[in-house]
């Protein structure tokens, strides 16, 4: 047994668990996953951008399907950020290479290739809407009783 290592539970070996690479270099090229996706992230945006305004820019790229400006959930106000989606992956390939550092309403731009989010369990809700609930839905958060606190009945 001397000279091999040993395994740590928990933790996956160098260069297990990986993504494969393909011929062109792009992580999942052989899985049956898309190499490129046809959403773009933009981000360093003006908060004044609009929605149209990112469709008329973009659209020098290619035909855009979609685009979404985030807003935050307490002010109303664009968070910053937006989502760019284009009929096929050569458009956004090509808005990267087109808008990457070009200015817009007075920021550059910062234009990725927008990772594909994992789907939500069914019935689970996002992080920051389960710590925005007190107690389940239909239900009044139970009184503490610790009379010691002095929170509870006592």
């Amino acid at each position: 047994m001397e000279g091999t290592k040993t395994q740590v539970p928990g933790r996956r070996a160098p260069g297990i668990g990986l993504r494969s690479r393909g011929d062109n270099g792009r992580p999942g090229k052989g899985r049956g996953e898309p190499a490129i996706s046809n959403k773009v992230f933009v981000g360093n945006l003006s908060f004044d951008v609009t929605r149209e305004e990112l469709i008329d820019a973009f659209g020098a790229a290619g035909k855009v399907v979609d685009a979404k400006v985030p807003t935050d959930r307490e002010t109303g106000r664009p968070r910053g950020f937006a989502f760019v989606e284009f009929a096929d992956d050569d458009a956004a390939m090509k808005s990267i290479t087109m808008l990457n550092g070009k200015d817009l309403k007075g920021r550059p731009l910062r234009v990725n290739e927008a990772e594909n989010r994992p789907p939500r369990p069914a019935g689970r809700p996002a992080r920051a809407e389960k710590a925005d609930r007190a107690a389940p839905r239909g239900r009044a958060a139970a009184p503490c009783s610790c009379p010691a606190a002095g929170c509870g009945p006592g």
